[in-house]
């Protein structure tokens, strides 16, 4: 051993054992910030979740409940009241109208537990919510449109104890998890350490003390096991080194030297190129400024086209009125002077006893088709204007009821049978007979008499046959309407303009272009679902329409 003696060192004192003390507290302290920092972003997020939770069911009660205390309908407000306790975390909810009258009331029963007490103090007991309920009656007259007024509130009040028991649950399971984690990590440290430190480190020492300091050459530290690459094989190949001869040595620290130098050169050459990259960063600096005011003057200029788009289109709509209107005045103006014209006549001669029996029936002729001219044109403008408020101004159908859809499409039918009776076509609806919708009827009467009238103006000729069929399917997420006519069909590039205003191919048989754009507007607006076309030459046309399943009443 060359004479030399070593103090034993105790496992407190081993690097492994030191090692594992400072990295199990470093770990410790950071989890345990951690699993802090997790439980108090978790109650946070638990917070929040309840209030967003809660206000999602009121906000999915917040129109029936207003249509409800503005009917005084007590029966579909209570209705309403149990609904919401499908939420189990809702104890209590009232319905107040404007003058704080209880229209409907409903209470639970809190829930409890042994930890009752310590989500009370973190969450509180219950959480107290008002909604305030504002309603637009019906317009009274097209010019008078009503304004929306509060009728009353909605009062909830909701328990704290199932989320904060859910936060509990989570937060012992993070602070458990979170021990267990660092214990397993303080044992498979310790052995990490002990095997992979301190036994080389030992095995080191001893060949070191082996070593005879008269002839260093004759012995050589061999490498420890599975340990040829690390640290310690580094140590044992530099002390091995040593061991052989100063000259290597010192040819080692030229060829050190002569790496710095090469170093010191690929040091420069680095400074150069950041010197040149901040140059180019500079440029791209100010081509950013460039690219940032050419971006304002494209906004500018696409708010500039999008507002010119907009005129252009309320010009257009504007002109297609002012044309569809201007004929039937025009002949109701003509008739008009031509009955004026001959009624001053009449006058004359009935002044002057010069008035004939056949003059008189001759004018009475004329007045009977004068009138009626202007009669029939002045019912057409008075179409013309009812269809271009229904384009015009906003869908705001109030009369709402139950009615079973198929029933009411065979009563639209009925409606018209007149049309109907002249042609040659059959009408078949199809589909579930015992859909039930709470809607607007007038608006399904709208979209169907459209329908068939189209088909029967566009599809057929005056001999053709044909088949419309009419098909109600109810699923579980949607009612699918469909209509289908075996008519001539349309040509793509009609196909692609149907729903716009005053798109017609028989503006000279009595067609408006309207009646497609108010049953678009009807759909996607008042009954909140979507339609499409679908068509080709002599290969009929199909409309299909998706409803939402909201306007179905369960059965």
């Amino acid at each position: 051993m060359g004479g030399y003696k070593i103090k034993t060192i105790s496992r407190r004192d081993r690097l492994s054992m030191q090692q594992v003390r400072v990295t199990v507290l470093i770990a410790f302290s950071l989890g345990v910030i951690f699993s802090l920092f997790q439980i108090f972003t978790d109650y946070h997020e638990e917070r929040s979740k309840l209030d967003s939770t809660v206000k999602q069911v009121l906000g999915i009660l917040d129109q029936p409940a207003s249509h409800a205390v503005y009917t005084g309908n007590q029966v579909i407000a209570q209705e309403l009241l149990t609904g919401i306790f499908d939420y189990k975390a809702i104890i209590e909810v009232k319905l107040v109208d404007d003058r704080g009258l209880e229209l409907a009331q409903q209470r639970g029963g809190e829930e409890d537990g042994p930890f009752r007490w310590l989500t009370d103090l973190i969450f509180g007991a219950r959480r107290y919510y008002q909604v305030p309920l504002f309603f637009q009656p019906p317009p009274k007259s097209f010019l008078q449109m009503s304004s929306l007024s509060r009728v009353g509130e909605l009062q909830v009040w909701v328990d704290t104890y199932p989320s904060g028991i859910a936060f509990l649950q989570r937060s012992m399971r993070i602070l458990i998890t979170g021990l267990l984690r660092n214990f397993l990590l303080s044992l498979i440290l310790l052995v990490f350490f002990h095997h992979h430190l301190t036994k080389p480190f030992l095995r080191l020492q001893a060949d070191l003390l082996a070593i005879n300091p008269k002839k260093p050459e004759k012995t050589r530290i061999s490498f420890p096991k599975k340990k040829q690459n690390d640290e310690f094989a580094h140590m044992v190949h530099s002390t091995n080194q040593l061991l052989e001869t100063i000259e290597e040595f010192m040819e080692k620290r030229i060829q050190r030297i002569k790496e710095t130098e090469r170093l010191k050169g690929e040091i420069s050459e680095r400074k150069s190129r950041e010197t040149d990259l901040k140059l180019y960063q500079q440029q791209l600096e100010d081509s950013n400024v460039e690219l940032q005011r050419l971006l304002e003057d494209l906004k500018h200029t696409q708010a500039q086209l999008i507002q010119s788009e907009k005129m252009a289109a309320l010009g257009e709509l504007v002109a297609g009125v002012a044309h569809e209107i201007n004929t039937p005045l025009g002949i109701g103006v003509t008739s008009a002077s031509f009955l004026r014209d001959e009624t001053l006549d009449l006058l004359e001669k009935f002044k002057d006893n010069q008035l004939k029996r056949s003059q008189l029936d001759g004018y009475l002729v004329k007045a009977e088709g004068s009138s009626a001219l202007i009669l029939s044109n002045l019912k057409r403008t008075s179409k013309l204007v009812q269809s271009f408020k229904q384009v015009a101004v906003d869908q705001s159908i109030h009369n709402q009821r139950r009615f079973n859809l198929k029933a009411y499409l065979a009563e639209i039918l009925v409606s018209l049978r007149p049309k109907l009776h002249g042609s040659k076509c059959e009408v078949t609806i199809e589909g579930d007979d015992h859909l039930i919708l709470y809607s607007d009827p007038g608006a399904f009467s709208q979209i169907f008499s459209n329908f068939i009238l189209n088909s029967l103006l566009h599809a057929y000729g005056k001999k053709d046959t044909g088949q419309i069929t009419i098909n109600i399917e109810a699923t579980t997420g949607s009612i699918l309407l469909t209509y289908a006519d075996d008519g001539k069909g349309m040509a793509p590039e009609n196909l692609d303009k149907i729903f716009n205003p005053f798109f017609t191919t028989k503006r000279n048989q009595g067609g408006t272009g309207l009646g497609m754009h108010i049953v678009y507007n009807i759909v996607t607006q008042h009954l909140q679902g979507t339609i499409r076309c679908i068509s080709e030459l002599n290969q009929g046309t199909k409309f299909e329409i998706t409803l939402p399943n909201s306007l179905r009443v369960a059965s």
